[in-house]
């Protein structure tokens, strides 16, 4: 009992900060972290790229996805831990983004805490008790206010790469607040990060888009996104070859980091200048 009382003292502890933050610092962490991860992503794996349905068309991962305006609720499968890292470098480069995690798998120790809060960006939620649907009813301010609420409707990852039963909490969610549900399919993950394993293989992550949804009967709707789901997540990978290098190449010969190495240069040839 001690410990369950310790995890909700700090779940209740992360929702209020992250009330209080506010949406413009969320605005600026999102972006940080979508920068920081794609650049992970494309040295370490064969690229994220993003689709429309079942279109061939790709939208390369610099470029800002077109997100529905307003409130918004993502849902998508889950079978990696890099799931959450795809969708934060997708969304968070056009929009506030916070990520619905199980707390008593990401704050059991501090390590993980420290990655799901600053490198993810999470809204806990107490998965296997009551409080569940009570802890992401509470992320409803900020959804209201622009930030996107990023839920893996299977409640976990799939042992299988299989497209698991979505639970009703997401759409409960955007029904009560009318917000918009966008069902989303990650694919390929399972390949890129296996289960148990500490590095990425180089393989690529393909992200398929279905229709937004105004949800109107949660439990109905629900069934109806994870066929969505389901449906998507069934198309083959695509591999654009060179895709990885050439986001690398404009990341390394972008401004900021040209900025940083000038701002380096000037200050070693100030260090190695004699002085009076």
């Amino acid at each position: 009992m001690a410990v369950e009382a310790k995890l909700s003292e700090t779940v209740e502890l992360i929702q209020a900060r992250l009330n209080r933050s506010g949406v413009a610092r969320l605005r600026r962490l999102s972006w940080l972290r979508a920068k920081c991860w794609g650049l992970v992503l494309s040295i370490f794996t064969a690229g994220l790229t993003t689709f429309i349905g079942k279109g061939e068309q790709p939208i390369e991962l610099f470029k800002k996805v077109e997100l529905p305006e307003g409130p918004l609720v993502v849902v998508a499968n889950h079978s990696s831990h890099i799931d959450s890292v795809a969708l934060v470098a997708m969304i968070g480069r056009s929009r506030p983004v916070l990520v619905a995690a199980a707390a008593d798998y990401w704050l059991t120790d501090k390590a993980s805490e420290i990655i799901a809060r600053a490198s993810i960006g999470i809204w806990p939620i107490r998965r296997d008790s009551e409080q569940g649907f009570e802890d992401l009813l509470k992320v409803r301010q900020l959804l209201l206010s622009g930030v996107v609420v990023v839920v893996f409707a299977e409640g976990g990852r799939s042992e299988t790469d299989e497209v698991g039963q979505f639970h009703t909490g997401a759409f409960r969610l955007a029904q009560e607040t009318g917000a918009t549900v966008l069902p989303v399919a990650i694919i390929n993950s399972a390949q890129v990060l296996p289960r148990h394993a500490i590095s990425a293989k180089h393989k690529p992550i393909n992200i398929r888009l279905a229709d937004p949804m105004k949800i109107t009967d949660a439990v109905e709707q629900t069934k109806s996104a994870e066929n969505k789901v389901r449906d998507l997540k069934d198309t083959s990978v695509i591999n654009s070859a060179g895709f990885g290098f050439s986001r690398v190449n404009r990341i390394a010969f972008g401004w900021l980091t040209t900025a940083v190495v000038h701002r380096s240069v000037v200050a070693s040839n100030f260090c190695n200048k004699p002085h009076n």
